[in-house]
């Protein structure tokens, strides 16, 4: 008999691990059902195009090409699927989904990473944005007692935050995305050499601790007291650390405040 072999990256799930695996998964739906989610299952092959948000190498994408010769892709993500749904649907807003499904996303080669892997989520579409982060944060929290016993780490962020800092610095395109850029990878290096043409600039001194702006919320709070940044930046961030505090009040959550990470995916025009 010949010898079958599965494409690097991909695995089969048998015996304890696919028992523990479908264990999750019924929780997960349980869970979110308990939390009036509607239950969506998208296509595992999408268009090329829908994935255009996400700065995806091609490299890193299962690719086919259909008949009429246009792009097809193993889903990478399962998120924008469902904005492709409601594109193309007449679904009534304001509405929240829940999803689990297997993804499928090249890594390179000797990483030991895996190019398939399961993702679960919720959608809150058409809600008011606080209330929005409030119940992802409460369905957090209660996953995080009843799978991890208390252990998941939070991070909270601010996808536009990058755009908004240096929205007013004096600086080319491509000047702001080397920063970006450098900040993003925590190349520290990179980035103190990207900052030092705006050294005379008066938010400078930001530029200069922004990499460190991480950590426990009362701490990254201190730091950024003192510290001069246009106020859209500096509104994003006080909402993100307001987000914080109403978070602590939902019990032992541990979580952490980071000020420098990259957005999962382009923001909207």
């Amino acid at each position: 008999m010949q010898d079958y072999k599965l494409p690097a990256g991909l695995r089969d799930n048998f015996g304890p691990q696919a028992t523990q695996k479908e264990s999750v998964r019924h929780y997960l739906t349980g869970l979110f059902q308990r939390h009036h989610y509607t239950l969506i299952e998208t296509s595992l092959l999408e268009y090329r195009d829908v994935f255009g948000p996400y700065e995806l190498q091609a490299e890193s994408l299962y690719r086919i090409l259909e008949a009429d010769g246009q792009d097809l892709v193993l889903r990478p993500d399962l998120t924008l699927p469902i904005a492709r749904f409601l594109a193309t649907t007449n679904v009534s807003l304001p509405t929240s989904f829940a999803y689990v499904g297997e993804q499928f996303r090249r890594n390179r080669q000797l990483t030991g990473l895996y190019n398939q892997s399961t993702q679960a989520g919720i959608e809150l579409v058409g809600f008011q944005s606080r209330r929005a982060e409030l119940e992802c944060l409460t369905v957090i929290s209660e996953l995080n007692r009843d799978l991890f016993n208390g252990r998941l780490l939070v991070e909270l962020g601010q996808a536009r935050l990058a755009d908004l800092v240096l929205a007013d610095l004096p600086a080319s395109e491509r000047q702001k995305e080397a920063i970006k850029a450098a900040l993003f990878n925590k190349n520290v290096p990179d980035y103190e050499a990207a900052i030092a043409p705006f050294k005379r600039e008066r938010h400078y001194p930001f530029l200069a601790e922004w990499t460190w702006l991480f950590g426990k919320a009362d701490v990254v709070e201190k730091m950024l007291a003192p510290l001069r940044v246009n106020p859209a930046a500096r509104e994003a961030m006080q909402e993100v650390l307001d987000l914080a505090k109403l978070v602590a009040q939902l019990g032992d959550q541990e979580l952490l405040v980071d000020f420098s990470t990259a957005a999962p995916q382009a923001s909207p025009g």
